[in-house]
């Protein structure tokens, strides 16, 4: 489940001409990377660091491109974080007025339900068994080939 959530993180869109099931098949060069990064780290005692930072800055890039689609949608310019953030009060009071209460509420909700899925992908990330040395290995030959394919 977390490999999914993490893949679909990686492929999200940040344009709304580019939301299509066709996008579903892209395949994120950093998934592989990603998977035996936190194979390698396994149960180490930072490896609890790794995983929120990972959730944080997956989390982070999600929210971006989603504000970026919004934008696109709202104004036909990408989101800038630093000139675009007074607009976000006028977009809750737009939403507000816009589509009432009920929903902008049902859209918070939303929000929170996807920061939920942080919370899980951050559950799925962790390793509840520790690895043995032959089975890293493998894992690892199997990563870097995936790459190897994937780059040609």
């Amino acid at each position: 489940m977390a490999t999914l959530a993490l893949h679909l993180v990686l492929i999200q869109p940040n344009h709304p001409g580019a939301m299509a099931f066709g996008a579903l098949t892209l395949f994120p060069l950093e998934l592989p990377v990603l998977i035996c990064g936190l194979l390698l780290i396994g149960a180490a005692p930072w490896a609890v660091w790794v995983r929120s930072t990972l959730v944080v800055v997956l989390l982070l890039i999600a929210l971006l491109k989603t504000a970026d689609i919004v934008m696109f949608t709202a104004l036909s310019r990408g989101f800038n974080p630093v000139t675009d953030m007074p607009l976000i009060e006028s977009g809750v009071d737009l939403a507000v007025r816009t589509i009432g209460v009920p929903l902008a509420l049902a859209a918070a909700a939303a929000v929170a339900l996807g920061l939920g899925l942080a919370t899980g992908v951050f559950a799925g990330l962790s390793l509840r068994v520790p690895l043995n040395p032959p089975l890293v290995r493998c894992l690892l030959l199997f990563c870097s080939r995936l790459l190897l394919k994937s780059g040609r």
